[in-house]
């Protein structure tokens, strides 16, 4: 529910939103490139069925360089640029979408996501999921937006 106010509030104020994920899983076998897409169709409909718009773009990156596992996907066992931290997909996304120019947030779950928002010297602000590494966001100081009314005031400032 706070996630669709967050969107909700991004999209009626002129955001563009992307979704940029790892998805290890793909390289590992435990699920293939088309379960992903399928997924993240329900989420562009979920968006929809709640009032909203789909999202702008969703970029997913399906290498993992571990290897080891069942039924792993050996062309996608590679070390690449676009595993976050990393930086090409959000590089692909900008060019994909022409927004040289543009300021951005983050809005993460983990500890890559935030280690992407420094290496890009983008504001980060910590959704939690049951991927957060919380100790670790302790450890450097970070708490999770637990007031969204108070987090949209906060953009309604910087913007």
């Amino acid at each position: 529910k706070d996630t669709l106010k967050i969107v909700s509030y991004l999209q009626n104020n002129s955001y563009l939103i992307f979704m940029v994920s790892n998805q290890p899983g793909i390289a590992k076998g435990f699920f293939t490139i088309q379960d992903v897409d399928k997924f993240n169709s329900k989420i562009q409909h979920e968006l929809i069925k709640y009032g909203l718009n789909p999202l702008d773009g969703i970029y997913i990156c399906p290498h993992h360089p571990e290897k080891g596992h069942k039924g792993e996907v050996e062309k996608l066992k590679i070390k690449c640029n676009c595993r976050k931290p990393k930086t090409g997909l959000i590089e692909k996304l900008i060019n994909d979408n022409n927004l040289e120019n543009s300021s951005f947030i983050v809005l993460g779950d983990t500890f890559s996501d935030y280690e992407l928002s420094l290496k890009l010297k983008i504001p980060f602000y910590l959704i939690e999921s049951m991927l957060t590494e919380k100790e670790k966001f302790k450890k450097f100081k970070i708490d999770p937006v637990k007031d969204v009314d108070k987090f949209i005031t906060h953009l309604e400032k910087i913007n």
